[in-house]
């Protein structure tokens, strides 16, 4: 158990270090939106990530309700980031 919980804890480390790149790059995308005059929420693109998050979600045999509502919240601190 102890092997199995050292493994999880690698994991978590990696996820959120991904995470932290992801907010970084989220930052750079919100000062090219500023710099362009563009609106922070894109709908359509988000919709595109929801579309292909739904399809990795089946694929990796996860819920795609547990996908979708980490994913509001990414996308809710991204937006956050870049205003």
């Amino acid at each position: 158990m102890d092997e199995i919980r050292h493994q999880i804890e690698v994991i978590d480390k990696e996820l959120i270090e991904l995470l932290g790149k992801r907010m970084k790059l989220s930052l750079e995308i919100g000062n090219s939106k500023k710099e362009f005059g563009l609106p922070i929420q894109d709908k359509e693109r988000e919709e595109e990530v929801r579309a292909m998050l739904k399809k990795m979600a089946k694929d990796n045999e996860l819920s795609e309700e547990f996908v979708n509502h980490l994913y509001t919240h990414i996308f809710i601190e991204s937006r956050r980031l870049q205003s």
